[in-house]
């Protein structure tokens, strides 16, 4: 197997695993949607409040989206951006 497809399977796994923990947080919400994962769980801990670019294509508005809803939630949270495959999102996410 070469690296870029350990890569992916590796953030796939991540991605499916803090998506299923988010589900077991009350009031969590979680979604996966045009290349973007939401994960809004409430906890205090950035890592359970993400919004994961994990698609080859993602959406901006998609994007743009999961920050929104984080926003109004008042959560902590981090937009998880991987290196290099989308830096092409840099610009969006500063805004």
């Amino acid at each position: 197997m070469d690296r870029a497809t350990l890569a992916r399977l590796e953030h796939d796994n991540m991605v499916t695993a803090i998506s299923l923990a988010g589900t077991q947080t009350p009031g969590a919400r979680v979604e996966r949607a045009d290349g973007v994962a939401l994960i809004a769980t409430g906890l205090p801990l950035r890592l359970f409040n993400q919004v994961i670019v994990e698609g080859t294509d993602p959406s901006p508005s998609a994007i743009r989206s999961g920050v929104a809803v984080m926003r109004g939630r008042g959560d902590r949270f981090v937009v998880n951006l991987r290196a290099g495959q989308d830096d092409r999102h840099l610009a969006l996410v500063a805004e």
